[in-house]
Order: C-alpha cells, then structure tokens, then sequence
C-alpha cells in the first residue's frame, strides 16, 4: 500500500508535463505538488526537486507567473533554501539571491515577505552565503521596504510586538550606517525609543533602545547625534546611569562618551545636564572599573577632559589605569573567541 509521502510524489512526477505548460491552472497546480514536497521536511525529497531539474522551472515562474504561482513557487524554492548546505548552494548557483532581491520590491506584501524569508535561509546556512546576500544591497532594500512597518510596533500595547521591533531596530542600528540612521530620522521613530529609557520597563526593551541610541551617537555625522540628542535622550540616560543591569549602565557610558566627543554644543549639552559629573562618580566608586563596564580608555579620557576645568584629572591617573587594563584583557577575549569560532 502506498504511503501517503509516496502519493505526493506520485503526483508530482504526473504533473511535471503541466508544470511547464502555457496554462496557468495546471502550473499552479503542479506547483502546488512541488510545494508539498518541499515542505515535507525530508531531505532526500527535496533532492528530488533538485534531481529533477526544477529549481531553474521555480525559479522562472516565480518572475513571470501569476502571484498565486510565483508564492507557490517562492515557498517551494525558500523550502529548498532551507535544506542541507548541498541544497542551498544548488539554489543559489542558479541564481536565487538577485532573484529574491528582486522580489522583495512586490506589491503583493506575502510574496516580499516570502522573499525576505528565502534570503534569512540563505544567509543563514554560512557566513560566505550571508556575505553573498549582503554584496547585493539587501539589507537597504529590507530597510526601505520593511522599516515603517516595524517602527508601527514601537507604539504596540503588546509587549512582544514591541520587544520585535526594538530588537529589529536594534540590528540594523549595529549596521553603523548613516543612511539606515536618516530613515529611523525621517520614520520620527528616535523620539519613541528615548521614552523606552526608563527602568520601569522590562530590560529587554531598555536594553535595545540603549544599544540603538549608542550605535547613532557613534556616527560621523553630527546632524544624528543632534537629532537624539533634540529628542530628549540626556535625561533619560540620566535617569538610568545607575540600572541595575550592568550591561545597561555600560550601553549609557558608551553613549555619554561618544556623545562627549561631538560638537562644543553637543558638549555643552552635556555640561549643562551634570550628567558627566555622574559619571566621573560612578567612576570614583571604582564599581565601574570592577565590573568592566567603562573598557574604552579614549572615551573616559574625553569625559575627564571635558571636566578638567572643574576637577583634577590627576586624581584619577590609577582609575585611568585600572580601567585600560580591563580593556588591555577585554580586547584579549575579544581575540580568544574569534580564533575559536
């Protein structure tokens, strides 16, 4: 008796003749078939996708067919996508990635998504495919496409939408890239992650919304970091210099410090707020240096000079010290990890 995964691929070896036929009901059917194979989960039927020659037949109808035959089609390739290295890479050398890239642009919102999921299995297989996705513009495209979509769950009332979206941001943020940096600007979304600043909110939204803010103040260009700073950020990082979560309070440090290296008016926001005066006295508690979270030596001399008008930057020649140290082994850590990965 015949079981039920032999009888789909029963049926797709019948439909092949109408999978490349003109009529688009047997197509969409035939791709349907394919689909089903697909997402079986078994890689020796997906081979036989592949062993069959069907990837270039997907890959061509996902371009030119209907949108109910090109998501069919999607979904199968994704599948594929999804397989082992030898199964990625077959999509891939017929050229799966501008394709997909290409698709991301549609309309159809399940067809752009569909695309963006094949790409995530593809960069996810090594880092070189990731590079391969990446070498095509992918992630401005994902930006422009996606961005105004995800800043929406910034004003969500469900804390994992917002949790999503804040980690999403949280990435592209990490991409250090000024054009990633005008859209989150232009989409008004800075101002809505400063209020995220505040410890009544779980850490994992404070944590995100410190590492977005870190990552814009690093910029070259001063027009962004103005832009958070005119968005309210130094009391909120103020009232958060002393979380409890320490890889909070190093985010805020790190944030303080690149601001502190921007322009005298940027500066003087500082001055003014006495924000660097709690540093320093974070600092001078030693429970910074203890703890690790002020590693970069140059940015903790910026602050102490910023203050040397009002404070001896001699008194803290051995915090100086301690603290380069903990860089000195940071950085050696650093090392350690990427000769083991």
């Amino acid at each position: 008796m015949e079981s039920l995964e032999d009888d789909k691929i029963s049926k797709m070896r019948l439909s092949l003749n109408d999978f490349y036929s003109g009529d688009n009901q047997k197509v969409l059917q035939a791709t349907k078939h394919i689909r089903t194979i697909s997402s079986t989960e078994s890689l020796e039927h997906m081979q036989l996708i592949i062993d069959y020659g069907l990837i270039a037949r997907l890959l061509e109808i996902v371009q030119i067919g209907i949108d109910e035959i090109k998501f069919e089609s999607a979904w199968a390739l994704t599948n594929i996508a999804a397989g082992s290295t030898e199964q990625t890479t077959a999509a891939v050398e017929q050229g799966c990635i501008p394709i997909f890239i290409e698709l991301l642009k549609s309309p159809n919102i399940n067809l752009a998504e569909q695309a963006l999921w094949c790409l995530g299995n593809i960069s996810a297989e090594n880092i070189e495919m990731r590079d391969l996705v990446i070498s095509e513009n992918t992630i401005d495209r994902i930006v422009e496409k996606y961005l105004p979509f995800i800043s929406i769950g910034l004003s969500d009332n469900d804390q994992e939408v917002l949790i999503d979206s804040m980690c999403t941001l949280m990435h592209l943020s990490d991409e250090a890239n000024d054009w990633i940096f005008e859209h989150f600007i232009d989409l008004k979304v800075i101002p809505r992650i400063v209020k995220y600043l505040d410890s009544s909110y779980l850490n994992s939204i404070v944590l995100p919304a410190i590492k977005i803010i870190g990552n814009m103040v690093s910029s070259d260009d001063e027009k962004v970091t103005q832009h958070v700073l005119d968005s309210d950020v130094v009391p909120h990082l103020k009232s958060i210099i002393n979380h409890k979560k320490t890889s909070i309070r190093k985010y805020v440090f790190f944030s303080i410090s690149n601001i502190s290296a921007g322009t005298k008016t940027q500066v003087d926001t500082l001055i003014q707020s006495d924000i660097l005066k709690l540093v320093i006295n974070h600092v001078e508690s030693a429970s910074a240096v203890k703890t690790n979270e002020v590693t970069d030596i140059y940015a903790l001399k910026e602050i102490l000079k910023i203050e040397e008008g009002t404070l001896r930057q001699e008194q803290y020649t051995e915090i100086l010290r301690d603290a380069y140290i903990l860089q000195q082994k940071s950085e050696k850590q650093d090392r350690d990890i990427n000769l083991l990965s």
